[in-house]
């Protein structure tokens, strides 16, 4: 999508003519444009009079095209850490003059039992990268106690019983994620404080019709989707704190610090012990199991 917008193809083009050093930061899904895309350019994109007025025509479009599928590149790996991050922002500093690969992200043993844990949609880049800059800005934060690091909690890890707080990053489809929605379920189980942090302007609440438009969805989830859609409206029960990663450090720092604050005073979920996050097949296999007089556990 952003090599087929005009403003932003016509910055590349005055980079060129400007001699400005171009890096590329490539994303997993993205595509270097080929020649059949450069050179029909004007059909993908019939509507070029923006960039017309200021004297940018088609063929300074397509060498600046041409220019970027030569620079250099930053390939991100398919997930994104701090570690990645503080890679990626060194080499940016740094001005590379060749492309790299940044290193994997590991998963860190242990990290869903922190003392705070922030829960992104993983799926959603500019959430992930929201959590990570608020995790940074919390430990720095005076009033976040040093013993109670936050951190960000993996896809591939299961929340703890020994986290006290879940701080949920809320961008639109987030509460479609079934790791977002068992997490949430986890810590409903166990009673934990949990802080709503809006992260997109026109985020969508979950509302009344939750249920049944993601029915499947929560059944997947558990064998009382009733139960989960009620816990996830259940969040909402409370002021959010808005954290939107485009506002200067300076606003960040006092979101961060409100955060902070709100850790310890958040609303708690309500306690559902009798959570159940086993899926209806799973449930049926438990059950003939257990006519065979075996037995199964289900970990959560």
């Amino acid at each position: 999508a952003l090599l087929t917008r005009p403003v932003c193809v016509g910055e590349i083009a005055t980079a060129k003519e400007r001699n400005v050093n171009v890096v590329k930061v490539i994303f997993p899904d993205f595509s270097e444009p080929d020649t059949g895309f450069i050179e029909q350019y004007a059909t993908f994109v019939p509507d070029l009079t923006i960039l017309a007025q200021r004297g940018v025509g088609l063929i300074s479009i397509q060498g600046a095209l041409q220019y970027l599928s030569d620079r250099p590149k930053l390939q991100l790996p398919a997930r994104l850490s701090m570690v990645v991050m503080q890679e990626l922002s060194t080499k940016l500093v740094a001005g590379p003059t060749s492309s790299a690969a940044l290193a994997q992200a590991d998963d860190a043993p242990g990290v869903g039992s922190a003392g705070s844990v922030v829960l992104p949609d993983h799926a959603n880049w500019e959430a992930v990268m929201t959590a990570h800059m608020l995790v940074h800005l919390l430990s720095k934060s005076s009033v976040q106690s040093a013993t109670k690091a936050p951190s960000v909690l993996a896809p591939s890890i299961d929340l703890t019983e020994s986290t006290e707080t879940l701080i949920v990053v809320c961008t639109n489809g987030a509460f479609c994620r079934p790791h977002v929605l068992r997490t949430v379920a986890l810590a409903a189980k166990w009673g934990m404080s949990c802080l709503p942090v809006i992260a997109v302007d026109g985020f969508r609440f979950p509302k009344g019709n939750f249920m049944a438009e993601n029915q499947v969805l929560l059944a997947s989830i558990t064998k009382t989707p009733a139960q989960l859609a009620a816990i996830v409206g259940d969040i909402f029960k409370q002021s959010a704190v808005t954290f939107d990663a485009s506002c200067s450090e300076e606003l960040l720092s006092k979101k961060a610090a409100e955060v902070a604050e709100r850790v310890g005073h958040s609303a708690r979920l309500l306690k559902v012990e009798d959570v159940d996050l086993s899926t209806p097949s799973e449930a049926n296999a438990s059950q003939v199991s257990s006519m065979h007089g075996q037995s199964m556990m289900v970990k959560v």
